[in-house]
């Protein structure tokens, strides 16, 4: 099978991390990447899956998580102000990812686990998924590459 989209589940409650995931979503932590720069961690998962091939991301998240679209589009006034400062290079890693990825996000309402966060993307009518959950910390991220059938919405 070739994966041509990958599922990334990110709407949990983030409990795990309370309190810093009362006001910031688990996927925006920052981790430190290969270069020694702070990034989100969905900046790392993402990254993972491109070097993978994907470029065509599903992100299961919930309302509460702006943040996630917010830094996986364009932002024309900061680019703009950037550009004006002579500072567009910080920008270079995620412009870079949001150029060469497709997004698209869906809504989990109720947070009624992993399986359920896969269904929903099956309903989008996904054709080839890989799973990505990359928000298990131990010394680094930890990429979880099992299977997803788009037919059945079985983690094999």
């Amino acid at each position: 099978m070739i994966v041509k989209k990958a599922i990334i589940p990110a709407a949990g409650l983030g409990t795990r991390f309370l309190p810093f995931t009362k006001s910031i979503p688990k996927e925006m932590l920052p981790l430190i990447n290969d270069a020694g720069e702070p990034v989100p961690a969905m900046h790392s998962i993402i990254k993972e899956g491109v070097e993978s091939g994907i470029f065509d991301f599903c992100i299961i998240t919930s309302d509460e998580k702006i943040a996630l679209p917010a830094y996986l589009t364009s932002n024309p006034k900061l680019e703009a102000e950037l550009d004006h400062r002579g500072k567009r290079g910080l920008l270079h890693g995620i412009d870079s990812l949001i150029n060469q990825c497709t997004f698209s996000f869906v809504t989990q309402e109720k947070q009624l686990g992993l399986g359920h966060a896969i269904l929903l993307a099956e309903k989008e009518r996904l054709e080839a998924l890989k799973r990505l959950k990359g928000f298990e910390l131990l010394p680094s991220i930890i990429i979880d590459t099992r299977w997803c059938s788009a037919d059945t919405g079985l983690i094999m």
